[in-house]
């Protein structure tokens, strides 16, 4: 579904699936409740895989924001207990980001 939003909150209709911000100039906000500062930004031409009632604005202007009712971010099988999660999204812990500048700078 294809939502064009504004400064004020829109609930959208999914319940799970992946919000894509297809402007190239404005930025929205994600968040479980519809009030300012309360969720995350999702930056021009970004996704981001969710579940549970989300609400979605624009933050300064006006953008059309795509909505799949399906996750497009893929997530592997970590059992670390040390690293952190937001509705799947791995975020990599030291250890984890200390080896990938290393084999950048390391090859």
């Amino acid at each position: 579904m294809l939502y064009t939003v504004t400064n004020d909150f829109v609930k959208i209709n999914e319940t799970q699936g992946t919000i894509q911000n297809t402007s190239r100039v404005y930025d929205i906000e994600v968040s479980d409740k519809p009030e300012p500062n309360s969720g995350i930004i999702l930056f021009g031409l970004n996704k981001f895989s969710f579940s549970g009632t989300k609400y979605i604005r624009c933050i300064g202007g006006s953008a059309q924001v795509r909505v799949v009712p399906f996750a497009t971010d893929s997530t592997g099988d970590n059992s670390s207990s040390s690293s952190s999660s937001i509705d799947g999204e791995h975020f990599a812990d030291d250890d984890e980001m200390q080896k990938a500048i290393d084999d950048i700078f390391n090859p």
